[in-house]
């Protein structure tokens, strides 16, 4: 594990600061439907200063509305892991299998709630019950460690990627050049060709 990554899972077993704010809402693609339904729902129960810098602010919230952009299974992004990464609960939906992925306990599911409504209830149950907060917060796969096998298995599964990725570039360059090549001699060999017959044309 590289030192920049040690240093995120550290400050993970720092205390919670005690002037968090409540939740974060931080997207560039306002298309998603669901995902600013959820953020009025929310918003009109419970509120705060709403900020604009992802990097800068995520870790001050205790909870993060991590909506993909739109719902299909399989289809999850890093919403969830930058939550955890910066100490903050996660609230999802976008793949309805996510719990395959990740431990169910890590974070609050529109999925496992079923309604909007009762999803708004349990971020606000958490928010003002210390206990439950508290094992949420705990459950965060990275602070437990249940993650670092799958990240260890990603970052196997990118270097491969990438190692294939430079194979066959080095690959379509080489036939790329042979290629060329032969598109030379084929080229010399007609133009040849036709210098030859127009020679035997004069001569006649």
């Amino acid at each position: 594990m590289n030192h920049a990554a040690a240093s995120v899972l550290d400050s993970l077993s720092v205390p919670e600061a005690p002037d968090r704010r409540f939740c974060n809402f931080i997207y560039s693609n306002p298309r998603c439907s669901m995902r600013n339904a959820f953020f009025q729902a929310l918003s009109v129960r419970d509120h705060d200063s709403w900020q604009t810098s992802k990097r800068a602010v995520l870790g001050d919230y205790r909870f993060t509305i991590a909506f993909e952009n739109e719902e299909v299974v399989g289809y999850t992004t890093e919403k969830m892991i930058d939550a955890w990464l910066a100490d903050s609960v996660p609230i999802y939906w976008g793949n309805p299998a996510a719990d395959i992925e990740f431990p169910e306990g890590s974070y609050l599911s529109l999925y496992e709630a079923g309604t909007m409504s009762r999803l708004v209830d349990q971020v606000l149950e958490a928010q003002h019950n210390p206990e439950r907060y508290a094992q949420l917060r705990a459950a965060n796969p990275f602070r437990t460690g249940r993650m670092s096998p799958r990240v260890e298995q990603y970052r196997a599964d990118l270097t491969a990627f990438g190692q294939r990725v430079r194979q066959d570039a080095v690959a379509h360059r080489g036939r790329s050049r042979t290629s060329v090549a032969r598109q030379a001699v084929a080229m010399a060999r007609v133009a040849q060709s036709g210098f030859r017959r127009r020679v035997s044309a004069s001569i006649r």
